[in-house]
């Protein structure tokens, strides 16, 4: 075990993978295997979709947000999104008692009703208007005599801007744990024509624009979270078979499609050990990284293969060992989101 641990702390900083394109799994011949000292039981290894509830998000009586029925906008888009990963979502309306033991540990409720809840409130709800001067631009103006400058004036618009800040909290159902708190930030921002520019008037918009706004600015507030929620209910795999060819070798998992699987995802390779409680004398399970891969595009509905370049890393992992996908921010879901944090 101290072995396996040493070798995957040196070789993660080295861990290459080659191209995730593959045309003949045959390519790869088939390599012997030790089995895990855990093995996962027969419903890990189905990885069956998590039961999600999702319960309306609160609009914390912010009358714009209210109006706009954001709260309404926000919790359809998250039921779309987590619909797209490795989960069934179920709607909050009818669970009343589940979400009463969230904040009261004694309610009673069904446990089995589901894997996850989620609730979340809105805690900001803004539409601000902003005049723009007109702006003054020069180009060059070329005659047959001579070369000026010739100014060219903008004409003065205004800036419409809806902003939606919020939370949203994940539960593990079984225990009522809060597995996370995610910060939610979304903005829009459309632009018209100044109505006089004497006067630095903006044009009103309609009631139903600010309410279209402000919803479009909660669905991005949501969206902009995907990867985190699709990484909190990726359930695990489990490493079936390697086969090599060269210092390549490639992993079949036991999770594919239907799990949300894709092509050139991260795959990170886990053992783990059974370890006693010194004081209780209880048994868990504790885990540590051994390597990293990338998703091939050989994927079918149940299972995948993972590719990794480097044969120390390789030899380490057993049949058996835990495979975790990760799914990141995309950078301009980063850059959004640091845009409307303030």
């Amino acid at each position: 075990m101290f072995i396996r641990l040493l070798v995957s702390i040196t070789v993660l900083l080295f861990v290459g993978c080659s191209s995730t394109s593959i045309k003949s799994i045959n390519a790869f011949a088939p390599r012997p295997m030790s089995n895990a000292s855990v093995m996962p039981s027969e419903a890990e290894l189905e990885s069956r979709p998590y039961k999600v509830v999702v319960f309306e998000i609160d609009d914390d009586n912010l009358k714009l947000a209210k109006n706009s029925q954001v709260g309404a906008s926000i919790t359809s888009q998250l039921v779309r999104l987590i619909s797209k990963s490795n989960v069934n979502a179920i709607d909050g309306a009818g669970l009343v008692d589940m979400k009463a033991a969230i904040t009261d540990k004694s309610s009673r409720y069904n446990k089995d009703a589901a894997d996850f809840a989620i609730t979340g409130h809105i805690g900001v709800a803004n539409y601000t208007k902003k005049y723009n001067k007109p702006v003054a631009s020069y180009k060059d103006k070329k005659t047959d005599v001579n070369t000026s400058k010739k100014a060219y004036v903008q004409k003065p618009t205004c800036s419409h801007s809806a902003l939606i800040q919020g939370s949203l909290q994940v539960y593990d159902v079984k225990t009522m744990s809060l597995v996370k708190t995610i910060a939610i930030s979304g903005g829009n921002t459309i632009t018209t024509d100044a109505v006089n520019h004497y006067r630095r008037r903006c044009p009103g918009l309609s009631r139903a624009q600010i309410m279209g706004m402000m919803r479009s600015a909660g669905d991005k507030a949501v969206s902009r979270e995907d990867a985190v929620l699709k990484n909190i209910f990726q359930p695990n795999g489990y490493v079936l078979e390697r086969r090599s060819n060269g210092k390549a070798s490639i992993f079949k998992v036991s999770i594919g499609q239907k799990n949300g699987i894709e092509e050139g995802q991260k795959a990170e390779f886990f053992a783990s050990d059974r370890t006693r409680h010194a004081i209780t004398g209880k048994f868990d399970n504790a885990e540590f990284k051994v390597a990293e891969g990338a998703v091939t595009n050989q994927i079918n509905s149940k299972n995948a293969w993972i590719i990794m370049n480097d044969e120390t890393a390789a030899s380490q992992i057993k049949v058996g060992d835990i495979v975790k996908l990760s799914y990141e921010k995309s950078f301009f879901g980063k850059i959004f989101n640091r845009s409307y944090s303030q």
